[in-house]
């Protein structure tokens, strides 16, 4: 692994460098499935967190961390087509009940501030440099109301915007936990054809690009391999699920391990009580039950 080579407007020098026992996720969606599998091939010995279930961009994530460590009120708008209450950026809060959407708001930061806390690396997933933005405001997830909307801009952010927002992400970990170290990652999943690119290979490869050289511009040590293990790894199409995009519970578990060794190896463990699982989608990207090994 120490001699692959990807590709790369700048080269990073050094493959994957870890071994911090206690490991804070944060981004998208391959976050939590990483996080639960390092907990479970270490028999939990690696502390692995995941606070959040999906933030898809970077600004978004930014946000989210500025209401957080600066404890601010969550916005919270009403879903019109589902007829339903939810947090601005935190799409998967939701409810009929308004003060339902608050309170798990509440469990949420708490969720967020005690990860952070309790880690001496923090990984955050920089998600999509495409993205869309309403009424001059970018947001994390475009509802099925608004596809069609001529309010909805699509935009692809810079490498210096991405690294500029990058260190502002720095700051807010920063003031919660100032000793953890702080790394960046690119999810190999593959994205939906953007309206600048119609092939999704050429928008996968053109957000990788933007991602890969703001991050190696802030500094070597600031990239966290997640883009090329699971590129390693994903060596045929059925490590995928039926979307073609997301990982099945195979590839999850081959990356996981990965991770577990390069941390020490003695932690590894294969013995367990019950099997490793991950959300398992349909055809079309939808939730709808559990993949098991």
């Amino acid at each position: 692994m120490n001699n692959l080579n990807f590709y790369s407007d700048v080269k990073s020098k050094q493959f994957l460098s870890i071994t911090q026992k206690r490991i804070c996720f944060l981004g998208a969606c391959t976050a939590r499935n990483l996080a639960n599998g390092i907990s479970y091939f270490s028999n939990n010995r690696i502390a692995a967190y995941a606070p959040y279930d999906t933030i898809f961009n970077a600004p978004s994530l930014l946000k989210d961390l500025e209401i957080v460590t600066n404890n601010l009120r969550h916005k919270v708008i009403i879903d019109e087509y589902y007829h339903e209450f939810r947090d601005s950026i935190r799409f998967w809060n939701k409810s009929s009940n308004l003060n339902d959407v608050i309170d798990k708001n509440k469990i949420i930061d708490s969720n967020i501030i005690d990860s952070v806390k309790n880690a001496d690396l923090v990984i955050v997933s920089l998600g999509s440099a495409e993205m869309w933005k309403k009424n001059g405001r970018i947001i994390n997830r475009l509802p099925k109301s608004d596809f069609n909307s001529s309010e909805i801009e699509n935009i692809y952010l810079s490498s210096e915007e991405v690294a500029s927002i990058a260190k502002d992400i720095i700051k807010c970990v920063n003031s919660i936990n100032p000793s953890a170290k702080i790394q960046f990652s690119i999810s190999y999943i593959i994205l939906k054809a953007s309206e600048r690119f119609s092939n999704l290979y050429l928008a996968t490869t053109e957000n990788y690009r933007i991602l890969k050289n703001a991050i190696i511009n802030l500094g070597e040590d600031y990239y966290f391999p997640e883009y090329e293990l699971f590129k390693y790894y994903a060596n045929d199409i059925r490590k995928f699920q039926d979307d073609n995009r997301h990982f099945n519970v195979e590839l999850i578990a081959e990356v996981s391990k990965h991770i577990v060794k390069e941390v020490d190896e003695k932690l590894l463990c294969d013995i367990h009580e019950v099997p490793f699982s991950i959300k398992k989608v349909n055809n079309k990207g939808k939730v709808y039950g559990e993949e098991q090994l």
